[in-house]
């Protein structure tokens, strides 16, 4: 069984169209990864609504936990690094925090451990932080939809 068909078989939700509408926000072409990352949104939503079906209400959700898990989880940064490591191509991230003329010396600044979306810096760090991260970010409208578990 496909990732595809795993997905399709836990929600009603148009899964093909909401991965045509991610791969343009998302700006990669790779439907593999795009589904990768749809299939674990999609499990740590039913891990907290505990249910056995996303319902249909939550494809907005859903759809928006899925682009903040992608950059979260810097699947755009790892992605394009390993499109131009096939490129042979080289690129820097680096900003330049103090510049010094006299003596010449450049400081640059460490972002390794940020992420910035929407012009928001996040600090990020383990797997279980991003879905941590993620869960407390969408719990309201994740719980109106959650079921009691005994």
């Amino acid at each position: 069984m496909s990732i595809l068909e795993k997905i399709k078989s836990r929600t009603n939700i148009d899964v093909e169209y909401m991965i045509t509408r991610l791969k343009k926000l998302l700006g990669n072409e790779n439907e593999e990864n795009i589904q990768n990352a749809v299939y674990e949104i999609m499990l740590v939503i039913l891990d907290t609504i505990n249910q056995s079906k996303i319902p249909s209400i939550l494809y907005t959700t859903w759809l928006q936990m899925t682009v903040d898990y992608w950059f979260l989880s810097r699947y755009n940064e790892i992605f394009k690094n390993k499109e131009s490591e096939g490129e042979n191509q080289q690129t820097s991230n680096s900003n330049v925090k103090t510049l010094q003329i006299g003596d010449t010396s450049i400081t640059f600044s460490d972002d390794s451990g940020t992420i910035e979306i929407n012009g928001v810096k996040y600090k990020v760090g383990t797997i279980e932080f991003t879905e941590d991260a993620i869960v407390e970010k969408y719990k309201k409208r994740l719980y109106k939809h959650r079921k009691m578990r005994w």
